[in-house]
């Protein structure tokens, strides 16, 4: 008999980003989900993977990029151990809003957020508009990691997130019973 093993470990990660980026197919490519339709307000999608003998459970939180949910991606913030930032690395618009992006960040999460760029569409290589030079100096200039991503062709997808989750083993939380069972509240 082949028992399931449960996750020991919750990790949480924000994806962020303008619209029309590639949130939604960055993370459906790497959870195998099939499902590419725009996201309209929140959504989230789970993942297991083992690092180091420990089974993690992976909670992804995607909330459309769209001006009238940047108000509600603020108050995600503060319950997440890691961002995701993407932009279209076709659309230099979406590159150059990553200054509000990490203003936001720095207004609202915890100090010890673990923070990650991602270009993504990297196959269109005659549309580029953002030199991949340039996002990494970016990035090396924040002291975060940087790739850039192909979801049509499942290109860096896996190592991008491998390298985040290895950044984001320590600050992990427990699974226990305590902190899984449904917390009861009663109305006066």
């Amino acid at each position: 008999m082949n028992k399931k093993k449960d996750p020991n470990f919750l990790i949480k990660i924000l994806l962020l980003g303008d619209f029309g980026v590639g949130k939604t197919n960055f993370i459906s490519c790497y959870i195998l989900y099939s499902s590419h339709n725009s996201t309209i307000g929140v959504d989230f999608q789970f993942s297991s993977i083992e690092i180091d003998g420990e089974l993690y459970k992976i909670q992804f939180f995607e909330i459309a990029g769209g001006e009238r949910f940047r108000q509600i991606t603020a108050t995600y913030y503060k319950w997440m151990q890691g961002i995701i930032i993407l932009y279209d690395a076709t659309n230099q618009d979406s590159f150059d809003h990553l200054k509000y992006w990490f203003e936001s960040i720095q207004k609202n999460a915890n100090d010890d957020i673990s923070l990650m760029i991602i270009g993504t569409k990297s196959d269109l290589v005659s549309e580029k508009a953002v030199d991949t030079e340039v996002a990494k100096n970016f990035a090396d200039q924040l002291g975060i990691s940087f790739f850039e991503t192909s979801a049509k062709k499942n290109e860096n997808i896996q190592e991008s997130i491998q390298t985040f989750l290895k950044q984001l083993k320590k600050k992990a939380t427990k699974i226990t019973k305590e902190n899984t069972k449904k917390k009861n509240i009663k109305l006066k």
